[in-house]
């Protein structure tokens, strides 16, 4: 771990802090995402890049998100710290070489009839708040290991970010600017999860690190069409409008904080490089980051607005809700409407995407206008300087045969490199999490 910091700091920062646009090499990229099954075990998200020139000659650049065990306990060196936002003052901790500021509001609470409804900007306020603790995430279901979740509340009042900052950092300090994407699809994860705190990474990489967290599944990404009323236009995609809100905080404060407004790194794993690839392909985000990194989060195609729509049905007929009354849906218990992506879990059908994947980004021609991937790289999206890599096993537990645009890209080799794949690592035949892989699921890449 000391390794791979101190070559994150030696090489991937200056990158950072120096270069505005990427040469024209090519990139082999490997993404290592290594997480121990103990709980208090370090867990380390890298990414290793070989970037050559057409002569072989080139570098190897290390980015890591780093964290401390997740069961460490921090220690507070020097007290509080005070920074000046443009709605408010916050307080924040001063710990061993860094100050962090943590459940910052970058927007209003979106229950009730705020919810399916673009984020709207947080009300200012007099005096000094804390921010002190994690602020609550989005409801959702979440599968994942015990050490890897996050335990503050669940709740519509879910527009918070967390910052980090060297401790020597001022509001003349100009340092580059890291904004992480947490993963889990669309559907689960948080910024506040014990493995994310970027503490370690603003101390060792002198650079300062936000951690956002925003709608996610039925709350963040339902598709309501254009036959309803029209201020749910937005509605499929209002948990990326999150995002850019977040981006345009970071925009208007991370100054005062010691960041550089105008050298915003955004990068994040799985389902967070798919958010990165998404905000690349709305015109809302541009200007709001100069750089991007995608590690293990390609995604080609966006949902279809027929595609999301039919998840929407099956959430009214679930509710047992009359089909387009909004208001009704808005007034459905939080809890009860966050256990609907159980509901879409309950089976995999052939043919469709997973169940974890059937909220996302929709292609509605307001948000997204096309699908921006499937083709190659956004304009908008093409002069951003980018990394991408990928994990060893991302998705690997998913039977490959299972989404048949697998098989459309690749033809008729589909078949045969899935039986590669998997004879290639006889020891990583698991499930989600290390589970072992189900016999269908098994049967399915023999």
């Amino acid at each position: 771990m000391a390794s791979v910091r101190q070559a994150f700091s030696a090489r991937v920062i200056p990158h950072l802090r120096n270069v505005r646009e990427l040469p024209n090499w090519t990139h082999r990229c490997w993404c290592a995402h290594q997480c121990s099954r103990q709980s208090s075990a370090s867990t380390l998200v890298a990414s290793v890049i070989d970037s050559r020139r057409p002569d072989g000659s080139g570098t190897i650049l290390i980015c890591a998100l780093g964290r401390a065990p997740v069961s460490v306990s921090h220690s507070v060196s020097a007290g509080f710290r005070v920074v000046e936002t443009s709605v408010g003052r916050v307080r924040g901790l001063l710990r061993e070489g860094y100050a962090e500021f943590k459940g910052i509001h970058y927007g209003e609470p979106t229950g009730g009839t705020n919810r399916f409804l673009p984020p709207k900007p947080p009300r200012p306020w007099t005096g000094v708040r804390d921010a002190l603790q994690i602020g609550p995430q989005s409801p959702q279901v979440n599968p994942d290991l015990p050490a890897w979740l996050d335990s503050s509340e669940e709740s519509e009042d879910c527009l918070v970010l967390n910052v980090w900052a060297p401790d020597h950092a001022r509001a003349d300090s100009a340092l580059p600017v890291m904004v992480w994407l947490h993963g889990g699809g669309f559907v689960f994860g948080s910024a506040g999860a014990p493995m994310f705190d970027g503490g370690n990474m603003a101390r060792d990489g002198d650079v300062v690190v936000v951690g956002v967290n925003h709608r996610l599944n039925v709350f963040g990404y339902t598709y309501l069409g254009d036959g309803v009323d029209e201020r749910f236009a937005l509605s499929g995609n209002v948990g990326h409008l999150d995002l850019v809100a977040a981006l345009q905080w970071v925009r208007d404060n991370i100054s005062a904080f010691g960041g550089d407004p105008d050298n915003v790194t955004i990068f994040g794993q799985s389902g967070g490089g798919g958010k990165v690839a998404a905000l690349m392909a709305m015109e809302q985000a541009q200007g709001l980051f100069h750089k991007a990194i995608n590690m293990s989060g390609s995604i080609l195609r966006f949902h279809t607005p027929d595609d999301a729509a039919a998840v929407t049905a099956r959430l009214y007929k679930e509710l047992d809700v009359r089909e387009g009354d909004v208001e009704s849906l808005q007034k459905v218990p939080t809890k009860t409407l966050s256990q609907f992506m159980a509901v879409l879990g309950d089976r995999f059908v052939a043919g469709e995407p997973h169940p974890l994947l059937k909220y996302g980004p929709v292609v509605d021609g307001h948000v997204l206008a096309e699908q921006s991937w499937w083709d190659g790289a956004p304009a908008l999206g093409r002069n951003i300087p980018m990394v991408i890599g990928s994990v060893l096993d991302e998705t690997g537990w998913v039977p490959p045969r299972a989404d048949h645009r697998f098989d459309r890209r690749l033809g008729a080799c589909s078949s045969r490199l899935a039986v590669l794949h998997v004879q290639s690592r006889p020891s990583r035949r698991a499930g989600p999490v290390g589970r072992p892989l189900s016999p269908r699921h098994a049967r399915s890449v023999r």
